[in-house]
């Protein structure tokens, strides 16, 4: 049976400025961190990272219940993304195995087109689930994702109101979701239509409040799973990024806010 072990919980409420390269991220030898209930918008790179290198296997990790919004303003940046994997950071390449990102909510509007969940400059290892689940991806930019079979996607609701959306899955591009999802056999319950969000552009200085909540009639409401059915030691959490708590069992929204 796999044992996963209980995280270290790290809380990081922060907000970042422009002037930053990118808000978050678990590095090379950080292994069993939660990064949650964190608010980044703005920066000139990304949100959220993951890197491993030197042949080291980046264990346990999860992401989730965060908003990030309008990162890499950094016109002509190489590594766009809200979320941003790379597992050869000084050029020897380490793996990942066991990383869970789930209901955050991204507002993607960078600088520099790309997609908002870049994960193939990862490689990947273990037996440990990795996984992409009841997340929000509200996009002015086609790119949505650049993912390959290592990743399970699912009960995702994605939006590019004003542009074409852009799923790369395995090197191909798909610009209808019913294609992709055929294709592909990801996202099987996602949805790409509008979340029906409060103010889902904002990025300002103070954390949200309204912003980023459902509004009455979301189809993100009941719409997430939850993603630790059949993983042992696996817990959702006690608390949405606003601090409402969340369902017992069945009944998770999609995104941040429960």
């Amino acid at each position: 049976m796999r044992r996963r072990r209980e995280p270290v919980n790290r809380n990081f409420p922060t907000t970042s400025a422009i002037e930053s390269g990118g808000d978050s991220d678990i590095d090379v030898w950080s292994n069993n961190n939660i990064v949650q209930y964190n608010y980044g918008h703005s920066a000139s790179g990304y949100c959220v990272s993951v890197f491993s290198a030197d042949h080291v296997v980046s264990i346990n990790n999860t992401i989730r219940y965060n908003i990030c919004s309008n990162s890499d303003q950094l016109a002509g940046i190489a590594d766009p993304g809200e979320i941003f994997l790379n597992t050869a950071a000084d050029g020897v390449e380490g793996s990942i195995s066991g990383l869970e990102i789930y209901n955050n909510t991204f507002y993607w509007n960078p600088a520099t087109p790309g997609p908002a969940f870049d994960t193939v400059n990862a490689l990947y290892g273990g037996t440990s689930p990795n996984l992409f689940e009841n997340n929000f991806i509200y996009s002015t930019v086609s790119n949505l994702i650049l993912t390959t079979t290592d990743f399970t996607l699912d009960n995702y609701i994605y939006w590019t109101p004003g542009a074409t959306p852009d799923w790369n899955f395995n090197g191909t591009d798909y610009t209808d979701f019913a294609s992709y999802q055929a294709a592909s056999g990801q996202d099987e319950d996602s949805m790409f239509t509008d979340p029906m969000l409060n103010d889902p552009t904002y990025h300002d200085t103070g954390i949200p409040v309204t912003a980023f909540t459902l509004l009455t009639g979301s189809p993100a409401i009941g719409a997430g799973a939850n993603v630790c059915v059949g993983l042992p030691g696996c817990s959702m959490g006690a608390q949405d990024f606003w601090g409402n708590p969340l369902p017992v069992g069945s009944g998770y929204n999609v995104g941040a806010w429960q």
